[in-house]
């Protein structure tokens, strides 16, 4: 009885055969499904580590690292983050490499830039990245915002409509020692001292005016001073202002930085050395 137990008790060739068969089978069946689950692993990886880097340029900018702002450059096969206020080799901050598999689709060399103080985008838009058969989307928004949504339409209609936020570059060289920001409200003046608003090497005041009992609320910074030019941001939101208001610095005889109508709604200057007013 032991022997012919021990005789039945080992596989025999044919039922190891279709063992090894099964497996055979059912890892064939299987393996395409762990396929995908890598590359949708991938690819939801890639688009996360993209917005990573996208709000990192956007929180270097707004923090003024080194004096500078930041972008992320998509290219073939890579996404850079960069300083500066474009993408050149050497300004490359870090660069990534693209996992075999994946590409961004129809992207030819975009840059999505952050601007300075307000972090926004001048050319908001999306990056779609693919792996031929799945596709992931990263929304830019105008404000600078990131993630994996549409952007809805906002309404307009009831947005109040004014300059309250302008650039204006500025090419000629600021005595910062001597100078002043001069205020005109229709003929009523004041004078600020620049040497008594500087902060980290950037002209930086924002206060108020009483003006015919009327409170007027405005700020004026810097970004750029002389490096070699100047970029002035203003802000002066109507809700806040009623009057009309000129802003010029001592030393420019040739005319004014900006000009403000009372309702804001009209912005100029005409100092040479001033650019015309964009509204942010």
């Amino acid at each position: 009885m032991k022997s012919f137990i021990k005789k039945n008790s080992a596989f025999t060739l044919v039922e190891i055969l279709v063992v090894i068969g099964v497996l055979i089978l059912i890892f064939s069946i299987s393996f395409p499904y762990f396929g995908r689950f890598r590359r949708d692993f991938e690819l939801n990886d890639t688009t996360e580590k993209i917005i990573s880097v996208l709000r990192l340029a956007r929180s270097k900018t707004l923090g003024s690292l080194e004096a500078s702002q930041y972008g992320v450059y998509f290219g073939e096969d890579r996404y850079v983050l960069f300083k500066g206020s474009s993408f050149q080799e050497e300004n490359i901050h870090e660069s990534y490499d693209l996992p075999r598999g994946l590409e961004f689709e129809e992207t030819d060399e975009k840059e999505v830039l952050f601007e300075k103080i307000n972090g926004t985008v001048l050319d908001p838009g999306s990056i779609s990245l693919t792996d031929t058969k799945e596709k992931k989307t990263i929304y830019i928004h105008g404000s600078g915002e990131i993630g994996k949504t549409k952007p809805s339409l906002v309404s307009d209609e009831n947005r109040i409509k004014d300059s309250r936020h302008v650039h204006i570059n500025y090419d000629r060289g600021i005595n910062v020692s001597s100078e002043s920001l001069i205020f005109d409200f229709n003929g009523e003046i004041r004078e600020i001292p620049i040497k008594n608003n500087i902060k980290d090497n950037q002209i930086n005041w924002e206060g108020e005016f009483d003006i015919e009992g009327e409170v007027q609320i405005l700020e004026i910074k810097t970004y750029e001073l002389n490096n070699p030019n100047t970029l002035f941001s203003i802000i002066r939101d109507r809700r806040f202002n009623t009057k009309s208001l000129k802003i010029s610095l001592s030393e420019d005889f040739s005319g004014t930085l900006c000009e403000y109508s009372s309702d804001g709604l009209i912005t100029k200057n005409n100092s040479i050395y001033a650019s015309e007013p964009q509204w942010r």
